[in-house]
């Protein structure tokens, strides 16, 4: 079995490599990230296990950027 932890954390990584971390992160409101969740979510019927990983990193950003800014 896979370790879906891994997976997200390796997906995470990845993103923040793409995208450039924290500093990119932290210039999304709520609604950017409910938006980009929406996306991912909605291509997960053509690759379900891909796409939710991508949701749940992205959700994991999100949490990471609002505790950031709000805290």
């Amino acid at each position: 079995m896979r370790n879906v932890y891994a997976d997200v954390r390796k997906e995470r990584k990845a993103q923040d490599q793409e995208w450039g971390g924290p500093k990119h992160d932290d210039t999304h409101s709520n609604g950017d990230w409910i938006s980009y969740v929406r996306r991912h979510t909605d291509k997960a019927s053509y690759d379900f296990r891909k796409q939710m990983i991508r949701v749940a990193a992205l959700a994991v950003a999100a949490v990471e950027s609002y505790d950031r800014i709000n805290h």
